[in-house]
């Protein structure tokens, strides 16, 4: 039982690890953005949304054509190297964002927003570039070759 358990929260978790580090990162970004500017009126929310949505958007259209991966982040077996890279892509995305929330508001929400999405996906996909490349190819490659 406790076994199959266990199968079960890797499940869970295999299919949360980045919903769960992109929400962790635009929390905590509008987070920053509020601490900032106050809470957003409507237009600010809007603001917000069109740079998240902007970033993800030109990433798909960058990324299209190129052959889907058929592992993620969560199935890395170098659990330590994915980790650091996950955190990673969270904390340098937040302090982008907190960095850009000291800016005028209008410009801070898409701007924020939009730098926290591309810096926070652009480095999570270098775990799952590392996963995708054959053993020969990983061993003599540089972050510049993904």
């Amino acid at each position: 039982m406790a076994s199959r358990y266990l199968r079960g929260v890797d499940a869970a978790l295999r299919g949360a690890a980045l919903p769960y580090g992109y929400t962790l990162t635009v929390w905590a970004t509008g987070a920053s953005l509020i601490r900032s500017h106050g809470t957003p009126d409507l237009g600010h929310v809007l603001l917000f949304v069109a740079g998240a949505t902007t970033a993800y958007g030109l990433l798909k259209l960058a990324s299209h054509g190129a052959a889907a991966a058929g592992r993620d982040i969560a199935t890395s077996s170098h659990v330590f190297r994915a980790g650091i890279i996950h955190v990673s892509g969270i904390g340098f995305g937040v302090g982008v964002a907190a960095v850009i929330a000291r800016i005028g508001a209008a410009t801070a929400w898409p701007l924020a927003s939009f730098a926290a999405t591309t810096i926070y996906l652009c480095l999570t996909s270098v775990e799952i570039a590392l996963l995708e490349a054959p053993s020969s190819e990983r061993a003599g490659s540089s972050v510049s070759d993904l």
